[in-house]
């Protein structure tokens, strides 16, 4: 008796492979928009990120002492 087989290989393959092309594009084009970012921050916009850590970093506040008065041992 033969075998009657219900699945068709081939169109399941041809599914397969667009699906994979199709995620293939899209890791793709998402590792390209990061890059993309990457330059833009890296490169484009160095000079003001740069200027604004600096800023950051760098901030004289005047903090009073938590003391009272110091005196010698002569009481000036």
């Amino acid at each position: 008796m033969r075998r009657l087989h219900l699945k068709d290989h081939r169109a399941e393959q041809r599914l397969f492979a667009r699906r994979a092309a199709f995620a293939a594009a899209l890791a793709a084009l998402a590792i390209g928009a990061v890059a993309a970012r990457l330059v833009q921050l890296q490169v484009l916009e160095h000079r003001r990120y740069s200027t604004l850590s600096h800023e950051n970093r760098v901030r004289l506040v005047p903090l009073p002492p938590p003391r009272g008065l110091i005196f010698d041992r002569n009481g000036t």
